[in-house]
């Protein structure tokens, strides 16, 4: 969101799935815009939030699913990220096309993250790492939770009415999913 918002890129909603008291160095004060946040994401960070407040309950996780019921409110696949949470929302809102942008699923180099992500840009041994074929034909590093949110992506993809695209040229390449150029996702 940091990232977007430094870029002059004020988006129409966020979504944020994580527990973790980390997950606050993410948000932004000067965002008032909608958040979705997953029914078990950090209570602070969901409270810190001056714009509409939106919970998403997961199936599978059977507190939420009876308080999606009590509340009368959908139950969604979360697949484990919050990139997988977000398809299923976009998902269930009825979008027809869906564009992920930064979602490598992999890694060049030894680097994890991008340079200013509020993720943290940590270095790894390679070594201990997986390999998959990036979009661009070149093999990048990954891990195992990121290869499994890579088949999540696929086999909903596979099932989606809506259509998936990357724009991650460098990033893991995910079946079912195009990878668009510049001049393609301007035609959208």
């Amino acid at each position: 969101l940091k990232l977007l918002l430094n870029e002059g890129v004020k988006p129409y909603a966020a979504v944020i799935s994580d527990a973790q008291p980390t997950i606050m160095k993410q948000l932004d004060a000067s965002y008032n815009g909608n958040l979705y946040f997953l029914s078990t994401a950090n209570a602070e960070a969901v409270a810190s939030h001056n714009g509409l407040r939106i919970p998403i309950f997961q199936q599978g996780y059977p507190t939420a699913e009876m308080l999606a019921k009590t509340l009368n409110m959908p139950m969604l696949e979360t697949g484990g990220s919050v990139s997988t949470v977000t398809i299923s929302l976009l998902e269930y809102l009825g979008y027809d096309q869906i564009v992920m942008f930064g979602q490598d699923l992999g890694f060049i180099g030894e680097a994890t993250h991008a340079t200013l992500s509020t993720s943290g840009r940590k270095v790894i041994d390679t070594s201990q790492l997986r390999t998959v074929t990036a979009n661009n034909g070149e093999t990048i590093y990954t891990t195992p939770n990121l290869q499994v949110y890579m088949r999540w992506i696929e086999q909903k993809s596979a099932k989606l009415q809506a259509t998936l695209y990357t724009t991650s040229k460098y990033g893991a390449a995910i079946k079912h999913v195009q990878c668009l150029t510049k001049e393609q996702l301007l035609t959208l």
